[in-house]
């Protein structure tokens, strides 16, 4: 255990030398970075032939990988050394935690302060939902949420002040812990190219646990002490049977429903129409059909309006606001649909739902192989 310490102090010292924050302003070490492992990265790429588009290290590159596994190889050379090294530790610990502190406010006020999630551009918003990224939609959609957005900045903003102070730095580690895990998924899920970057935030603040583990185990037994030392048991049994029952009866809903969320709602496009008399024709761009039983027409002026389902197998029956509009379904397969109403047909075309961006857009490890 004394030797892995002693290397996960070296290598997050040498993270906290090396890596640039995810930051144009404050990638003061930027240079630095470059100057010293530059060439040493291109020439490892070059030995693998690995390609490297992007030769930065402020987010998640090929390049930014190379220069974690020279870290670590760099940190592997303490594992000669068996013995314990307070001073190295004091020293990591402290600037461990004033990195920590110093990210948390950089981010944090970034946000009080609404700069982090610009609002989004005209283009953005006048782009389809399904034709726009998941980084892209995260970004816009907190930027449209300001008091959200300072609320989770002056949270963090919170924490490191929690860090500052030795009395309330464990408590402050607890929620570091929750806060940048949460960060660190959101990336994630949106991939959003900061992955690295906060799965290192994460292990700095597990380094900084692992220092008060003495600590944690004297609060867990006491906070646990009274239910191990006063056992009841039928307590306990009828606490777990209330628990399950909770449980029972709240996912009985989701067990019952048939529908997958995994089903696209069926989409067409107007492929064409006539009409006997055209004074009764419909305006019709695209039809949706949704799972929860309605049908929305767009028009031609991107317009959406709604009906209820009423009935659906030969005749499409729909009702709005009380007045029933009914369609005769001529043919409908997996590629089309045709419907007849007050003489006039129209032919619709499946729209390929699952193949919009927002659907299609993979996670990515490397921001080199993002298209």
């Amino acid at each position: 255990m004394v030797r892995i310490l002693n290397v996960a102090s070296v290598f997050l010292l040498l993270v906290i030398i090396f890596i640039p924050f995810p930051a144009s302003h404050l990638s003061f070490n930027t240079f630095f970075t470059q100057f010293v492992f530059q060439d040493l990265v291109i020439a490892f790429a070059n030995v693998l032939n690995i390609e490297i588009i992007s030769l930065n290290f402020d987010s998640d590159s090929v390049a930014l990988a190379i220069l974690l596994l020279f870290l670590i190889c760099i940190s592997s050379l303490v594992l000669f050394f068996k013995k314990t090294n307070d001073k190295i530790y004091a020293f990591t610990r402290m600037i461990s935690c004033y990195y920590l502190i110093f990210v948390l406010l950089s981010y944090g006020l970034n946000k009080v302060f609404l700069e982090q999630f610009p609002m989004p551009e005209a283009n953005i918003l006048y782009s389809n939902f399904g034709v726009l990224q998941k980084d892209i939609l995260y970004w816009s959609i907190l930027a449209l949420a300001p008091v959200y957005t300072f609320l989770i900045g002056f949270a963090e903003c919170s924490i490191a002040f929690l860090l500052f102070f030795r009395k309330t730095r464990l408590f402050g580690l607890f929620l570091s812990v929750i806060s940048l895990s949460y960060i660190f998924i959101i990336n994630i899920s949106f991939d959003i190219s900061v992955k690295i970057f906060s799965f290192l935030l994460i292990l700095i603040t597990i380094y900084q646990l692992y220092f008060y583990k003495a600590r944690i185990k004297k609060l867990t037994i006491l906070i646990f002490s009274k239910t191990l030392k006063q056992p009841n048991s039928l307590r306990l049994a009828v606490k777990t049977f209330v628990l399950f029952l909770f449980i029972s009866i709240l996912t009985v809903p989701y067990l019952l429903n048939d529908q997958s969320d995994k089903d696209f709602s069926e989409a067409y496009y107007l492929e064409g129409s006539s009409c006997v008399n055209s004074s009764k024709a419909f305006n019709i761009k695209r039809l949706f059909i949704l799972k929860q039983g309605y049908v929305v027409f767009e028009n031609t002026n991107e317009q959406m309006i709604d009906y209820k389902i009423i009935r659906f197998d030969n005749f499409l029956s729909l009702e709005k606001q009380q007045n029933i509009t009914t369609f005769v379904i001529k043919n409908k397969d997996e590629n089309s649909l045709i419907l007849e109403h007050a003489g006039c047909i129209y032919v619709f075309k499946i729209l390929p739902v699952d193949e919009l961006p927002v659907f299609t857009h993979k996670n990515h490890l490397f921001i080199d192989y993002v298209h």
